[in-house]
């Protein structure tokens, strides 16, 4: 049956029967250093295949497992030169020539796609025609057309579709002396919820990392934002996770909130000994319009 889980661009034809090789299958046989032909990749169970595809979505590859599973393909695969993913530093200069000034890719914005968009991007740009290269950067950064129906296969298109947004919340409570004194000291407020941010964003991006039942989805986005109730003396976070498509994020939403907080937590836990994490829940689920 098909899997509508798995992280596929809508440019691969939608084949979530996996009847075809995705981009996220390639980058996990490219790094493992593994050569497997189109019969050879259909020859193994939609298990196998549904196992690289994931693997492939993940910042860093199992080649292990990787090469246990193509070696028991039929014609079995051959070993070739492994290659890594495109630096996360910065954009690389041909690609940057290849989309031109009507496309820019900073160098933030190109540190926070994921591994597999940036070996995607890379891939495309070297398989070209260039204005399939103009799309995929449209519909991985714009997405205008996102809500409208799929275009067919045959146009080359690399939009994205419909984008489905999660939103969490956490909350810090401690005494209400203790927040004044907390956000008084050496670190600014400013500071410290800069550093609850990154730490929600990252465990929001990589929560199927370390939750069993949790599947990668294809992440376009995770916010979190800080906010102190000096009144209350608690510290409301709120984390906001967009994917394309239908996939579920309210997880990652719930990991990034909760994050988020436990990293207050650990500062704050010096000024006041009982300050504990309160009220994680999804706040809501819904599918957003991104023209």
């Amino acid at each position: 049956m098909p899997d509508n889980n798995v992280p596929i661009y809508e440019a691969e034809g939608e084949k979530r029967d996996l009847s075809v090789m995705p981009i996220a299958a390639r980058r996990a046989l490219m790094i493992a250093g593994e050569i497997l032909t189109a019969e050879g990749w259909k020859s193994l169970t939609l298990g196998d295949r549904r196992t690289v595809v994931m693997e492939g979505a993940k910042p860093s590859i199992d080649r292990a497992k990787i090469q246990d599973i193509t070696h028991k393909a039929n014609p079995p695969s051959d070993w070739g030169d492994a290659v890594t993913d495109p630096p996360a530093e910065e954009a690389p200069a041909d690609l940057l020539e290849k989309l031109g000034a009507d496309r820019p890719l900073e160098a933030a914005k190109w540190a926070a796609l994921r591994p597999l968009d940036r070996f995607a991007f890379m891939l495309v740009a070297n398989e070209g025609p260039e204005d399939r290269l103009a799309r995929f950067y449209d519909g991985l950064f714009r997405r205008q057309e996102s809500a409208r129906p799929a275009a067919p296969a045959s146009s080359g298109h690399f939009r994205m579709v419909s984008t489905h947004r999660a939103v969490a919340s956490a909350r810090v409570q401690m005494r209400v002396e203790s927040l004044a004194l907390f956000l008084g000291g050496d670190t600014t407020p400013e500071q410290m919820f800069a550093m609850a941010r990154i730490a929600g964003i990252q465990a929001g991006k990589h929560a199927s990392q370390f939750l069993p039942l949790c599947y990668p989805s294809p992440i376009t986005k995770v916010e979190v934002i800080c906010q102190a109730d000096y009144a209350s003396g608690s510290i409301l976070i709120k984390a906001t996770v967009d994917a394309v498509e239908k996939s579920g994020v309210d997880t990652e939403a719930l990991v990034a909130a909760s994050v988020a907080a436990l990293t207050i937590v650990d500062f704050a836990k010096h000024t006041d000994r009982g300050v504990a994490v309160t009220d994680v829940q999804l706040v809501e689920e819904k599918d957003v319009d991104a023209s």
